[in-house]
């Protein structure tokens, strides 16, 4: 039988596999940006979607 699982002990084992930033050693945080990119043909737009790793060293950079 399996063995029930807590929020906290999910908590605790995410916070173990959290990646930090080598320049300003915060935790790095995973978000996907999502752009509108006119169609080359002109009619219409698509979104180009985009994985990035968050820390507060790229913050402004990201948001700007």
């Amino acid at each position: 039988m399996a063995k029930k699982q807590t929020f906290a002990d999910k908590a605790k084992k995410k916070k173990q596999r959290a990646k930090f930033c080598s320049v300003c050693e915060s935790e790095v945080e995973n978000i996907m940006i999502v752009k509108s990119v006119e169609r080359p043909d002109g009619k219409g737009y698509k979104f180009k979607h985009e994985n990035i790793g968050l820390c507060k060293c790229n913050e402004k950079e990201v948001f700007a």
